[in-house]
């Protein structure tokens, strides 16, 4: 067999081969910079997460600053890398937020919130009633947060008005989550990822899906 007829067989070997490489190297580009995936490893953002929930998201920790969140998003965020947090936003830069015994208030506008049922949750091991709400934000976005005891620390709040270039995060679980109202508001540069699925987790009542 002359060397002629292996060159279209050797042609389609590199073709191949090369088209291989490109798409590992998008699949991992995907993977580090465009996606990235989490385990929830506190209460903070209960009845929304667990504990041990694994979720999707968009961005990444090696790409921080390059995802724009909107009221209402799950967001991961580093305040000191490498130790990254989840939290919801709840205001935006410009907006004034005020907590009033543990109502949320936008520009002077408390949001709209609606007690739903008292559940039991486990907190630091042990059964403790606590109610459940649906908070809805001045865009639509609606979900439910817990609030276990009355007059919390972080139930009574400023006034304060968000920086520009920051944004305003609290936990699902407003008495249980270390958050804006005590470090502060997050600068966008460190808003790594906006969370958008939860692909499953310890607990069987928080089913795949979106969030």
């Amino acid at each position: 067999m002359s060397d002629d007829s292996q060159k279209p067989l050797g042609v389609i070997i590199l073709i191949g081969g090369s088209l291989a490489v490109a798409a590992f190297c998008y699949a991992a580009y995907l993977i580090t910079w465009r996606y990235s995936h989490w385990t929830i490893p506190t209460e903070s953002m209960n009845p929304t997460l667990a504990v041990g929930d694994w979720i999707l998201a968009r961005g990444s920790k090696f790409n921080c600053g390059a995802v724009t969140p909107k009221l209402g998003d799950i967001v991961i965020h580093s305040n000191d890398p490498p130790f990254y947090f989840i939290r919801r936003v709840v205001a935006g830069p410009g907006d004034k937020v005020e907590m009033d015994e543990g109502r949320l208030v936008l520009n002077d506008k408390p949001v709209d919130l609606r007690l739903t049922t008292t559940v039991k949750t486990n907190t630091q091991n042990q059964q403790q009633p606590q109610s459940l709400y649906r908070e809805t934000l001045p865009n639509g976005r609606s979900y439910q947060i817990l609030d276990a005891v009355s007059d919390s620390i972080g139930d009574t709040f400023g006034p304060t008005v968000v920086p520009a270039g920051h944004w305003f995060l609290m936990g699902d679980h407003r008495d249980n989550s270390n958050d804006s109202r005590f470090e502060g508001a997050v600068p966008a540069e460190r808003i790594c990822a906006i969370a958008f699925r939860r692909l499953g987790g310890s607990d069987k009542q928080h089913k795949p899906g979106p969030l």
